[in-house]
Order: C-alpha cells, then sequence, then structure tokens
C-alpha cells in the first residue's frame, strides 16, 4: 500500500508575480529613516535608533530604585531622629537674647579666651606671624 505525497510545501501559481504590490500595501508599522553611509543608503526604523537611549534611561532609574532601596536599609536608626514637631519645641528653648548658647558658646566673661591665650594657640599651632598680627589688629579694631 503505497499513499502518494502530496507536496505541502507548494506554493500557489503567480504568488510571486503580486508579492510586491501586496507588500506596498503594508504600512509601515515603525517608521523608516534612510542613512547614507558612503555610497550605500541604510534604512532603519526610528525604534532601533532610539532603543538604546530608553534602555539607559530604565537602567539609570532602576539603579537609583536599588541604591535608594539598599541605604534605607542598610542606614542604622538612632534614637535622636526628631520629628519636625519635636524639632519646632526645641527651637523655642533656646533664647532670642542669647542664641549663641545652642551651640555651647561661654556665657560668662570668665569663660570666655583671652587673647594671650589665642596667640599661644596659634603660634602653636603654626599659624605665620603676618596673619598672628592681622588677627590682633582686627580684634584691636572691633574692641574699639
Amino acid at each position: 500500500m503505497k499513499t502518494e505525497r502530496k507536496n505541502i510545501y507548494s506554493v500557489p501559481e503567480g504568488y510571486f508575480d503580486n508579492l510586491q504590490k501586496r507588500l506596498e500595501m503594508i504600512p509601515a508599522s515603525n517608521p523608516i529613516v534612510e542613512e547614507e553611509k558612503g555610497d550605500n543608503v541604510i534604512s532603519v526604523s526610528v525604534w532601533s535608533k532610539i532603543k538604546p537611549y530608553f534602555a539607559l534611561a530604565a537602567c539609570m532609574a532602576l539603579s537609583f530604585v536599588i541604591g535608594s532601596r539598599l541605604l534605607n536599609k542598610t542606614t542604622p536608626r538612632t534614637t535622636e531622629e526628631l520629628t519636625a514637631y519635636e524639632q519646632f519645641i526645641y527651637s523655642d528653648m533656646i533664647p532670642v537674647t542669647d542664641p549663641h548658647l545652642a551651640y555651647g558658646a561661654p556665657t560668662t566673661e570668665a569663660d570666655e579666651i583671652s587673647q594671650e591665650e589665642l596667640t599661644n594657640y596659634l603660634i602653636e599651632s603654626g599659624t605665620s606671624a603676618e596673619l598672628i598680627s592681622y588677627i590682633k589688629n582686627e580684634s584691636n579694631e572691633n574692641n574699639k
């Protein structure tokens, strides 16, 4: 029993005669830009030209999101974190008459640094003589 096999890969007659016309009737899904490279003209779709920039933007956004998540997870939480309301309350505790008190500035004249102590410190730290004399002159003018 031999069965005759039919060729399933056949093409109807005249198929390739009208193929070019039918292909031209199909609208382009991606607009095509023609580029000249030397003597050749190359057709390139717009999407293939901008796809690398979209990929770069997506990678940057993804790395930013992952980085911020990692920083938020690995940053140690302290008990000194204050809410905005608590900061407002503590800012009212600083007296208006002496705002430098918040920075631990001396409040009495006995606690202040004398001119001689300041000069000795500057000499020991290696400050030039010109700068020391300039500081002395400025402080003398401010005291007048």
